[in-house]
């Protein structure tokens, strides 16, 4: 996807751009988790308050996962020398944390846990592994125009998961709840959305084979970089 098209309703080079924030992914995988290590053992090195959280899980997977986008969080606090730690975690009304000097986010599916963040604006990333699903039970969640157009497409379900990472991406940028998904309408060929007269860019990410994410910024992103973490290494 051109990220420089469509901007301002016209289409746009690099050179055209004045840039202002840059993003990098941090990204892991479960498997890479010490093999025998309890879910326990593995929780006990977060702060109490994100211990607790990891414990209330009931799927193993989901726990790995949480435990793993915290650690990831830590990194990209570490990266920028904050004073802040993982103890210092706030959320919102719709459960989205954050801090105050960093904008982050984080995203699992299968065994693979991104974290997107940002000292310059907020942002918002989904990212989904390819699988099976029932598309009817997901009608609710797309406007009109979306879903006539996942039912005029050969591979519905590819166009499916383009759709629902770019509204995961945004909503999580905007921090407001899966329940406004069907509210708003997205154009998967543009980079822009607009939403309350604030303009957000989107652009869909590779995350390797079998996987296909998106990233919601508030500001045009200059640099997107990925970095790979082994959390056996992160993991004492």
């Amino acid at each position: 996807m051109n990220l420089f098209a469509n901007i301002n309703g016209r289409a746009r080079k690099k050179s055209d751009i004045a840039f202002d924030m840059t993003v990098r992914i941090f990204q892991a995988d479960t498997d890479d988790f010490p093999r025998g290590k309890s879910i326990e053992s593995l929780a006990a090195e977060l702060p109490q308050t994100q211990r607790a959280r990891a414990l209330r899980y009931k799927s193993r997977s989901d726990a790995l996962a949480f435990i793993a986008g915290r650690m990831l969080l830590q990194k990209a606090l570490e990266e920028v020398n904050s004073s802040e730690n993982l103890a210092d975690l706030q959320y919102e009304k719709s459960g989205k944390p954050f801090l105050n000097s960093l904008h982050f986010n984080i995203s699992h599916s299968a065994t693979k846990v991104v974290c997107a963040w940002s000292q310059e604006g907020k942002l918002g990333i989904d990212l989904e592994k390819f699988r099976p699903v029932e598309l009817k039970n997901f009608r609710d969640w797309f406007v009109e125009e979306e879903w006539a157009d996942m039912q005029n497409e050969e591979n519905s379900l590819h166009l499916f998961y383009r759709y629902w990472t770019r509204k995961e991406s945004i909503i999580k940028a905007l921090g407001i709840t899966l329940g406004d998904l069907h509210k708003m309408k997205t154009d998967i060929e543009a980079d822009t959305f607009s939403y309350e007269g604030q303009m957000y860019y989107v652009r869909e990410i590779d995350f390797g084979e079998g996987f296909l994410g998106a990233i919601c910024t508030g500001k045009i992103p200059d640099e997107l970089l990925k970095r790979d973490f082994l959390l056996s290494k992160l993991s004492r």
